[in-house]
Order: C-alpha cells, then structure tokens, then sequence
C-alpha cells in the first residue's frame, strides 16, 4: 500500500476538521512523509521495525510536534532506551500485563 492523494486529501480533510491523526506501525519509509503534515501521532513497533533505520531517521521527528510512541516495551532496558531516542510515550508489557476478563466479570456480577 503506498499513499494515493485521495488519503492525502481526506487526512487533511479531518485534521481540519479537529481530530488527531496517528500512523501505526510506522516504518520510516520515506513514501509516507506525505502525510507528516497531517500527523499528530507516530506508533512505532520496536521489535518490527529495522533498527538502524530508526536510528537513522528518528531524529526529523523528536525536533518537530509529531508524538512517538514506542510499542512492545518490555523491559526496562527497552523504555530507557527508547526514552533516550527521544520517544514520547510506550506501551508494553514492561508497564502492564494482560488480564483476565473473565474474573473480573465474575467479580462485577458479585456486587450488581
């Protein structure tokens, strides 16, 4: 998939309109910069993503307004590593596991 300009056009077209436009699972591929006008948030999946291609571009986005979020932090060796390239937020397991929906289910019913 690469960016045609109708997503061009409709991306500028809501983000006047007030909402905030993120790209998931950025890869840095140059064929998306199109969009970095339009775009308030980039997810970044570390352990997806080539790492030296990430060191190498990640600087044009920590100087600008764009948010980072690095996704898949796991441990604290990860987040203070990412921390220092200059991401913005993370997500992880590093910060929360996955629950059981199930028990809590079963604990909501209790008190209804």
């Amino acid at each position: 998939m690469k960016p045609t300009p109708e997503l061009v056009q409709a991306c500028k077209t809501i983000k006047e309109l007030g909402y905030t436009i993120a790209l998931d699972d950025n890869n840095f591929d140059p064929q998306w910069d199109v969009l970095l006008p339009y775009t308030d948030i980039i997810k970044v999946d570390i352990v997806e993503c080539d790492q030296q291609v990430l060191i190498d571009n990640i600087g044009k986005y920590v100087d600008s307004n764009i948010l980072l979020v690095a996704e898949k932090i796991e441990t604290m060796d990860d987040f203070e590593k990412y921390r220092d390239m200059g991401f913005d937020y993370f997500q992880g397991y590093f910060f929360a596991k996955p629950e059981i929906i199930k028990q809590k289910n079963c604990l909501l019913r209790s008190y209804l």
